[in-house]
């Protein structure tokens, strides 16, 4: 019996250190009134907790920026891996001309001294930035979940993520502007979509080239490089992220392979909950989010001039 309980102990260290999808801090809600317990009742008690919602369970759903779901906007063809900074940000950016000119024309100068403003706009309005969007109102993150389905065929996902090092938040610009400026990120390109014999000799040419570039950028060995810190930016900047009661989770000092990562550095800064909610609860959820908070119907929800109208058509 005690060499089985080391074995068992033994596992669950090994899932603690490796553990890609925070699977090592999932915990499930099969009912209402667990809802209301778990996730309801910590935000009507005020605590430091924040949300985001997923429409599905799933492993290929990992909580990854979404610019580095578009690899091939950020490297060139004959890149197999590059390093993003704020610079580079800024250069990926500067590829849609259009889009630069409409910001810059409604809301300003772009400058790598004050990038956060527009990486925020950018993750609501363009749908590329190196952040990844959070709630403090968790009936936004289960309107997200939800998306006002029908029928759900798989259980939904909810993420609680709360402070444990005060440091890693921040309600202030400056703070969020140096955090950008300080950003570090080693890309590769999609291993599917790579043929690394092209881009380089041998494999062996390849890894040379990356561990001297990741000693040369981070000054450490290789053992701790695909483990990302994280921070939490609480700085509204837009309306959309003032109406979404948003937060932003900043992921950095890692080098992204595939789409996951391994999550121990970020659960040590951040005590991270993934709740999975049963399919079977999630209608009367739909009906509880939309008697609650119906402001946030998914309907309208990335649509502020619509939440309005929806409230004038009630008076008018």
């Amino acid at each position: 019996m005690k060499s089985i309980n080391k074995l068992y102990d033994l596992a669950g260290k090994i899932e603690n250190e490796l553990d890609f999808d925070f699977r090592a801090q999932t915990q499930y809600i099969n009912s209402i009134e667990e809802f209301e317990k778990s996730i309801i009742n910590p935000f009507k008690n005020k605590e430091n907790v924040f949300f985001r919602g997923e429409r599905v369970r799933s492993i290929d759903r990992p909580l990854m920026p979404s610019i580095y779901r578009s690899r091939d906007v950020i490297l060139d063809d004959d890149e197999p891996f590059a390093v993003v900074d704020s610079k580079r940000l800024k250069e990926i950016y500067y590829r849609f001309p259009e889009y630069i000119n409409l910001y810059e024309q409604t809301i300003g100068e772009i400058s790598t001294d004050n990038m956060y403003p527009f990486l925020s706009f950018s993750q609501h309005y363009f749908g590329l930035s190196p952040l990844i969007d959070l709630t403090k109102n968790p009936f936004v993150a289960l309107s997200f979940a939800l998306k006002n389905r029908d029928v759900y065929t798989k259980d939904i996902l909810i993420y609680s993520v709360e402070i444990k090092q005060k440091e890693d938040y921040t309600c202030d610009l400056s703070v969020a502007n140096k955090w950008i400026n300080d950003y570090s990120v080693i890309l590769f390109r999609d291993p599917k979509n790579t043929d690394f014999d092209s881009a380089f000799e041998n494999r062996k040419e390849l890894l040379i080239n990356y561990k001297e570039l990741f000693e040369e950028v981070k000054g450490r060995s290789l053992f701790d490089l695909n483990a990302p810190s994280a921070r939490l930016i609480d700085v509204p900047v837009n309306d959309l992220m003032r109406f979404q009661q948003g937060v932003f989770l900043l992921l950095d000092d890692f080098t992204v392979f595939g789409n996951g990562y391994l999550t121990k550095k970020i659960r040590d800064d951040f005590a991270i909950k993934k709740w999975i909610v049963n399919k079977d609860i999630c209608p009367s959820l739909l009906d509880y989010q939309r008697q609650n908070a119906p402001q946030y119907d998914y309907a309208s929800i990335t649509d502020l001039s619509s939440v309005v109208g929806k409230i004038k058509n009630i008076y008018f």
